[in-house]
Formats: structure tokens, C-alpha cells, sequence
């Protein structure tokens, strides 16, 4: 060992085997830094046969201010593994001539990285180009042999480049990416002349994957935008495959106290067909006064989808009215010489805050979706510590009534947060439904340093449930109540009081304790001991109840495969009943639970019950049976994605006891989407209770024409109370033709009525 050098040699022997290891290092200072280290192992060594019998290794690192490099191999018996690297830095300063400072200062960076390994490589090279005037420029290349890159489709020679140039007001970005024979190029162009400013933008790619996907090998946008005084003037221009695709114009002035504005809408996209129209131009003037707004609109559609509603050449006025807290907006529509449509706004804030809202239209397109012809939604808002707000909607012969705010009561008008809910409502289409025609909703949540108060009731009709919720820290607390007069869950025999009481440990080793009151039963439950090791609790639960009076232990624990198994028994005046539930959450969902009893107290429940539930991810299916005594119930369902998406859904059920509570006996269901490029086909069938419903979707694209089709038969009473036809179809079908227009067909049935 010396200041600038280290040497270590060692070997070992063993009867007729050897080990012979010998490492040197070097340090030189005198033009920079440079590291050098030599080794090499030999033996003949039986117990070490995992490492080869001979390896060398020789590297060097040399590093000065704008140098770095080096390089390390190993020989590994004949194969040599070795890794390269190179950074430099290039600085160039700023160029002074007799006019003054020319250029500015730049700074370049090349990095190279290089792996080998036998006679496979792989070599990065990235250089960077950055100068003070905000221009720069990064290039980065990849090239490689190896086959474990081949396999998972990395190209053997790839590159990127960004390029970027600046100045005051212009900017340009160029990125290309090349991947074998496959490139993806996009640019960004911004500048500015006089106070107009222009952009342009266009991606450009030759990939496979996504040409397959329908995507098209060019897209370009170039837009404009300028802002005066008087007004804007801005446009957007796309093209696909460098043809033009749409155009978007708008132009706003204003004078004085009145304001004009046109707008341009031209697009011929083939995924807008049927969305937007594919023409569109509409002019609209404003005069405003210190008390007075008015409007006026007109303007012309071309083809789909507007003009199926209203008349291409249609005109709005619109006049908004404001005086201080109060504003009036009326418009009106007119088409075809006639009043189509009428919007009335009135806003007030005296006394309080009022909206009152109407609408009225003649359109017959939206009357065959029985829309109502008028509507009116008033709207009163009180301010206070928490606002007031009355509400209401009229649509035909339904209406909704509502308000939101601050309870009255004398226990909460004091300082605690609370909101009252009041809703009625009333439409000839849900009488005879489970909905209820009113109801009222009230709620109290009060939060302190330490506690928690929640309350809450909701009225339906003629009946109500309540509930209430103290949650305390210092002892770890937790109450709450339940009261209700549902005649459906009393007839279920829920009582019409309900009481928790919980109380959690403070440390882990302490116990904790829940009680539970329903009607006049009392039910503890507390935790008497912990294995952590094996992931073992054992409870205890005690009961008071006049009907019931038992003593419950119980145990939940972990399996070192993953399955959770729970065990309750029971011992009630000498009968017993016994719980087991093992679950198994990964990788394929499992529950399993058993309930065995001789308890009267229990009689409203089977003496032995099943519980069986399965899915599976891998094949996309599952399952779940529940068995008691005589009768069962069994739901299961399937999934596939090949060839096409396919669901299935099967049900069963013969138990009397649900089958009083309105659910099926049997309920069988299908469905199916299949997508191709130019095709869409989807049907779904369903039977329940033998009464059916079946649908049919499909869709077809051709080079100029576009059809889709669909069909809804069914034959289930609920529906038919609904007004849902039990046979109707819609076709919808467009053309392009060869003088650019295209032509719209729309055509539907209800029955043996027919709507063109």
C-alpha cells in the first residue's frame, strides 16, 4: 500500500484444491483524476463450482473539468462483459466584432453509455444543445443486439429529438421519435404581426399499431386570434391527411351601447356525423341600455342534427331587463313563420331571493318523447345563518315542492348547525309504485373539541324513522337509537326501538364491550382474549330478553393459507345453535357459512341453512346458493370476452318466504356485443317469470353511408304501465352523396303507429 496504489493478494489451499485472488488500484492527479483497477480470481475449488474458475477485471475513470470517462470489463472464462461511458462537455463564448456582441453563450453535452456482453450491446448516445437566447436542442439514439430486448419488441435502432427555437413573441417546438422503421413527428409553430396572433400545430406518424386502429397518418390545426378595442376576431382550421375537415369562425364588435357577432361552423368529420350539423351560421345583435338588455338572433342550419327539431332557417330574440335586485329575461323562438318555443326568467331579491322560470315550446320532434309542452320551476332563497330556499317544478301534470333550511325547533334555534328538508311531490305516472308522494327529511350534526351529535328523522307519508348518534374520545364511546313506525318492518317483526352502546379499549390489551337494545331485549358482547401469534380473538356475548336469554361464545381466526374461519355457539335454555363461517378473499373468492339450531326462539329461521359463494377472475364467473331445509335459491353468472363480449345471468328461487317479499321465482338473462371496424351488434334477452324483454342493436359504416337499427319487444306488465310500447324500432340512416351533401333519415315505430 502506498499513497497513490493498493495491492491485495490471497490464496487458500486444501488438500489438492486451490483459491488464488489478487486486486491492484491506482490513483494518478496529474492532469485531472484518474482511477485504474486491476483483478483476478482463479480456483479449483469443489465447493465453489457456482462461480467460474477463472475471472479477470480491468477498469479505469478519468475526470477533468469538462472530460469524464472510463470503462470497466470482466472476464468471465472466455466471455467478456464490459460497460463504456463518455461525458463531455463543449462551452463556446459570445463572439464580439466592432459592431458589437454577435452570437450569445452555448453549451453542448455528449453522453455515451455502452453494455456489452459476449457479442450482444447495447449503446445509448444523448447529446444536448443549449444556448442563452432560449434555443436548445436534445437528440437521443438507442441502439442494441440483445435477444431479450428482440423478444419484447424494442427495435434495434431508436431515437428522439426535441427542438425548440424563441424569441419575443414567436415560438417553435419540433419532436420526432423514430422506432425502427416507424416515426411519429409533431410540431408547434406560434408567432405574432402586428396584433395578430397565428398558430399551427401538426402530428404526423407511421405506426402500425395505430393506423390498425383507424387513427390517420396526418392531423393539422392552424388558428388565429386578435383582440382590439372594438372587438375579437379568431378561427380554427383542422385538416386530416391535409385535407380540410372543419372550420370554426368568430367574429364579436361592439360600438357604442350595440354589439354584433357572427359565428361559422363548417365540419365534415365522419365522428360528428349525427352530432353536430354540418354547416352552421349564426348573426346576432345587442343593444344595451343602463336598465334594458335586448337581443336578436338568426341563422341558417345545414343537414343533421338541428334541423330535425326545428326549421333550418330559424331566429331567436332574447331581452333581458335588470333594475336593482331585479331582472327579467324573455326569449322567444320562431321558425317557419311561426312561434316555436318561449323562455321567461324572473329574478328578484326583495324581500328575498325568488327565481320563477317557464318554458313553452311547439316542437313535435320533442313531443314524440313526451316532453311536456310547459314547465315552470320557481325558486325563493331567505338569507340567515343558514339560507332558506323554497322550490318547485311543474312538468305537465307533475309537480315538485321542496324547501331547505334552518330548523325551528327551540332545541336547535340556538347555536347549534341543523337543516330542514321538506319534499312533496305528485305525478299520475308513480301512483301505484313503492315511491312516496311526500316526504320530509331533518338532520343535526353538531362537533365539539371532543364529541360527535348526529340526528336525523325521515317522514314518508304517514310513517317515520329516526335516528341519533353521540360519539365521545374521552373513553373511547360510541351511542345511538333507531325508532321507527315503517308498517313493513314491523310486520317483519323489527321492533320500533333500536339502542347501541359501544365502548372501545384504550389499549390494546384492555377489553372492550358493545350492548345492543332491540324492543325489550338486551344483548353484551365483550371481547375476552387476543393471540396475536396465531391472529386469534375469543368473544363472549350474554343476553337479557325476555324471549331470548342465552349465552354466546364465539372465536374468529386466520389459517396460514389465507382462509378466515368464525365460529358462534349458543346455549339457550339447553338449546343450542352453532354459526360457522370460512372465507377466503385470494386469489378466488370463497364464503362459506353453516347455521344449525333446535332453538325455539329461532323458529322464525330454517334449522339448518347453507351458504355457498364463489367467484372466479380467471374464468369470469360466480356463484352463490343458499339452501334452508326445503327450499334454495341459486344465482350465477358469466362472462366472456372471446370472441365477443357475452354475459349471462341465471336465477332461481322456490322459497316461499322471498317469494313474499315481490322477488322472482326464476330470472334468466343474456347479452352480446360484437365490435368490428365497421360494425356494431348487440342484443340483450331477458325472462322473469316468463314474461320477456328482448333488445337488438346494430350498427353499420360503409365509405358513404352510415345505418342503425333498433328494436325493443317485451311483454312485462311494469313496463306497459310505464307507457313503454311492447314492439317499437328506430332506424336512422345517412348518405353521403358525390356533390358533397349528405341526406338524413329518421324513422321509429310504437306498435302499429309509425313516426317518419
Amino acid at each position: 500500500m502506498s499513497a497513490d496504489s493498493v495491492s491485495l493478494h490471497g490464496s487458500f489451499t486444501q488438500g489438492q484444491e486451490a483459491l488464488l485472488a489478487q486486486v491492484k488500484g491506482s490513483r494518478k492527479s496529474s492532469q485531472g483524476l484518474q482511477l485504474a483497477l486491476l483483478g483476478n480470481v482463479r480456483h479449483s475449488m469443489s465447493i465453489l463450482e457456482a462461480l467460474p474458475s477463472s475471472l479477470d477485471m480491468d477498469g479505469v475513470l478519468e475526470h477533468s473539468d469538462t472530460l469524464t470517462k472510463g470503462h470497466l470489463r470482466v472476464h468471465v472464462m472466455e466471455t467478456v462483459h464490459s460497460i463504456e461511458l463518455r461525458h463531455q462537455l463543449h462551452a463556446a463564448e459570445s463572439l464580439v466584432k466592432e459592431e458589437g456582441p454577435m452570437g450569445d453563450n452555448s453549451q453542448q453535452t455528449q453522453n455515451w453509455l455502452c453494455v456489452c456482453s459476449g457479442l450482444q450491446n447495447m449503446c445509448v448516445n444523448a447529446s444536448q444543445h443549449l444556448e442563452n437566447q432560449g434555443n436548445g436542442e436534445i437528440h437521443v439514439q438507442l441502439s442494441h443486439s440483445f435477444h431479450l430486448l428482440n423478444t419484447t419488441g424494442v427495435p434495434a435502432d431508436s431515437s428522439a429529438k426535441v427542438k425548440w427555437t424563441r424569441d419575443e413573441v414567436g415560438l417553435s417546438v419540433l419532436t420526432e421519435l423514430l422506432a425502427g422503421t416507424e416515426h411519429v413527428k409533431a410540431e408547434f409553430h406560434r408567432d405574432k404581426i402586428d396584433l395578430r396572433w397565428q398558430y399551427f400545430s401538426r402530428l404526423q406518424h407511421q405506426v402500425k399499431a395505430l393506423q390498425k386502429r383507424g387513427l390517420a397518418s396526418s392531423f393539422q390545426a392552424t388558428a388565429h386570434y386578435q383582440l382590439e378595442t372594438g372587438g375579437l376576431d379568431t378561427s380554427l382550421v383542422l385538416s386530416v391527411e391535409d385535407k380540410r375537415t372543419a372550420e370554426i369562425l368568430l367574429v364579436v364588435g361592439s360600438k357604442n351601447k350595440t354589439a354584433a357577432w357572427v359565428m361559422t361552423l363548417w365540419q365534415h368529420m365522419k365522428l360528428l356525423h349525427g352530432f353536430l350539423p354540418n354547416s352552421l351560421q349564426m348573426n346576432c345583435t345587442r343593444v344595451t341600455t343602463e336598465e334594458r338588455f335586448s337581443a336578436h338572433c338568426f341563422g341558417n342550419v345545414a343537414n343533421r342534427p338541428v334541423e330535425t327539431l326545428i326549421h333550418p332557417q330559424a331566429s331567436a330574440n332574447i331581452s333581458v331587463s335588470h333594475s336593482g335586485c331585479v331582472t327579467n329575461l324573455s326569449a322567444v323562438l320562431h321558425a317557419e313563420g311561426a312561434q316555436k318555443g318561449a323562455l321567461t326568467l324572473f329574478l328578484t331579491c326583495n324581500p328575498h331571493h325568488s327565481l320563477y322560470a317557464s318554458v313553452l315550446h311547439f316542437i313535435n320532434a320533442v313531443k314524440t318523447l313526451r316532453f311536456p309542452t310547459s314547465g315552470a320551476p320557481p325558486l325563493n332563497v331567505s338569507g340567515g345563518y343558514l339560507p332558506q330556499v323554497d322550490f318547485s317544478l311543474d312538468l305537465g301534470q307533475c309537480y315538485l315542492r321542496g324547501n331547505v333550511g334552518k330548523m325551528t325547533s327551540s332545541q336547535t334555534e340556538a347555536v347549534q348547525p341543523s337543516i330542514i328538508v321538506n319534499v312533496t311531490s305528485h305525478c299520475p305516472l308513480l301512483q301505484g309504485t313503492v315511491l312516496p308522494q311526500s316526504l320530509a327529511l331533518q338532520g343535526l350534526l353538531s362537533v365539539t373539541s371532543c364529541q360527535v351529535i348526529v340526528k336525523s328523522s325521515l317522514r314518508a307519508d304517514d310513517e317515520h324513522v329516526s335516528l341519533e348518534l353521540i360519539q365521545s374520545c374521552m373513553t373511547p364511546h360510541l351511542s345511538g337509537t333507531i325508532t321507527h313506525s315503517f308498517h313493513g318492518l314491523k310486520s317483519q317483526g323489527l321492533p320500533q326501538i333500536i339502542s347501541m352502546e359501544a365502548t372501545g379499549p384504550k389499549g390494546s390489551d384492555q377489553a372492550g364491550a358493545v350492548i345492543i337494545k332491540i324492543g325489550r331485549c338486551k344483548i353484551r358482547a365483550r371481547r375476552t382474549s387476543q393471540d396475536r401469534r396465531m391472529a386469534h380473538w375469543l368473544w363472549a356475548l350474554d343476553t337479557d330478553c325476555p324471549v331470548l336469554q342465552a349465552h354466546v361464545n364465539g372465536s374468529v381466526w386466520k389459517h396460514p393459507g389465507g382462509m378466515w374461519t368464525a365460529t358462534m355457539e349458543t346455549d339457550l335454555k339447553g338449546r343450542r345453535a352453532f354459526l360457522r363461517v370460512d372465507a377466503k378473499p385470494w386469489p378466488e373468492l370463497s364464503v362459506e357459512a353453516v347455521l344449525d339450531h333446535d332453538s325455539p326462539a329461532l323458529r322464525a329461521l330454517p334449522k339448518s341453512s347453507r351458504l355457498r359463494l364463489s367467484s372466479s377472475s380467471g374464468e369470469h364467473d360466480a356463484e352463490v346458493l343458499v339452501q334452508m331445509e326445503e327450499c334454495s335459491l341459486r344465482a350465477s353468472g358469466v362472462v366472456m370476452s372471446q370472441p365477443d363480449l357475452q354475459v349471462s345471468l341465471l336465477y332461481n328461487n322456490n322459497c316461499t318466504m322471498i317469494q313474499e317479499l315481490g322477488i322472482p321465482n326464476s330470472m334468466q338473462a343474456s347479452g352480446s356485443l360484437l365490435l368490428s371496424p365497421a360494425s356494431v351488434y348487440s342484443h340483450i334477452f331477458i325472462v322473469k317469470d316468463g314474461k320477456e324483454l328482448h333488445t337488438v342493436l346494430t350498427a353499420r359504416q360503409t365509405e358513404d353511408q352510415n345505418e342503425a337499427f333498433l328494436n325493443l319487444k317485451h311483454s312485462m306488465p311494469l313496463l306497459r304501465k310505464l307507457g313503454l310500447p311492447v314492439n317499437a324500432s328506430l332506424t336512422i340512416n345517412s348518405e353521403s352523396h358525390n356533390n358533397g351533401s349528405c341526406s338524413f333519415a329518421f324513422n321509429s315505430s310504437a306498435g302499429n303507429q309509425k313516426i317518419p
